[in-house]
């Protein structure tokens, strides 16, 4: 229970609000940055896009666009937990110094996404899977660096849908499938294995700090001089 304190602002009136867990926030984000691209097209004709993202594929043949993307989520983990949950910059709500509402870190979290990007002709897949790939290189002005890694494909999306912070999708690995039921249909298929990170966040109560000196004249240490004249 929260204890009642004066000029506390309503915690429901926090600019920055939660409506998906951090993986769902995730896969929606990555699904957003994907439908809002055109990719150069086969043969650096045109351009192409995908028709639809899907979070599993449909059951019915006749229900599948082509070409489109299926985004399927991994096992997320919590990594370096905090001890004590820390507060995110920038986020003291109404202002630093009064009561109020911000966003805590409470640990890391990382989960991996498998993207399968269906396509009617092997030229078509093959624009869409170098468009894509282009996706998670970054500028070298922008590359994020770690140092004890090196360099790292990696790209940043905001998540609206989780308090507006954002999340990290590096790309780790690229196939493709021409065999099987998928070559039947005359669906190719190129699977992304992208590693997406962020931190889980809460809601909680900020106080202002407060300084409290007190002085022990029996203590030399903590009496404060005084200036005589001689």
């Amino acid at each position: 229970m929260i204890p009642v304190t004066p000029g506390l602002p309503d915690k429901s009136l926090f600019p920055r609000t939660q409506t998906l867990d951090i993986r769902t926030a995730m896969a929606a984000a990555l699904v957003r940055m994907l439908m809002a691209q055109r990719f150069p097209g086969p043969g650096g004709e045109g351009t192409i896009q995908l028709a639809t993202g899907y979070k599993e594929w449909p059951s019915y043949p006749d229900e599948y666009v082509s070409p489109s993307a299926c985004v399927l989520p991994g096992e997320g983990q919590m990594v370096e937990a905090r001890l004590v949950p820390n507060l995110l910059e920038d986020t003291w709500w109404p202002r630093p110094g009064r009561p109020g509402w911000g966003l805590y870190v409470l640990s890391d979290y990382e989960t991996e996404f498998r993207i399968l990007v269906r396509a009617a002709s092997n030229a078509e897949r093959d624009a869409l899977t170098a468009g894509i790939e282009q996706l998670f290189v970054q500028d070298q002005d922008q590359m994020l660096i770690a140092p004890d890694r090196g360099n790292r494909y990696g790209v940043l999306v905001d998540m609206p849908e989780y308090f507006g912070a954002p999340a990290r999708f590096g790309l780790k690995a690229v196939g493709m499938q021409d065999e099987g039921e998928s070559a039947m249909r005359e669906q190719r298929e190129t699977v992304f294995t992208v590693m997406a990170q962020g931190k889980q966040l809460r809601v909680g109560l900020v106080q202002p700090f407060t300084v409290r000196v007190t002085v022990d004249p029996d203590d030399p240490l903590t009496t404060a001089p005084t200036n005589q004249l001689t």
